[in-house]
């Protein structure tokens, strides 16, 4: 009898939304995303992004309104 044990290792990346905490999966990648594609793949869940000093806020469709 032949065994190979394997490693998978994947990367998931959430975006969460600063007010009400609502997590989203972005991507499982085998490879970390970059930041673009980590603020490209939130924009394109409806995520909204404010600047605060040195930090983004991250807002999702239902608290968009509030911030905006």
């Amino acid at each position: 009898m032949a065994f190979r044990t394997e490693e998978v290792t994947n990367y998931k990346t959430i975006v969460i939304c600063d007010d009400c905490k609502k997590e989203s999966v972005l991507n499982t990648t085998p490879t970390p995303m970059g930041f673009d594609n980590k603020m490209n793949g939130a924009l394109s869940l409806g995520y909204t992004f404010k600047d605060n000093g040195k930090r983004f806020m991250n807002y999702c469709n239902s608290c968009k309104p509030k911030h905006v």
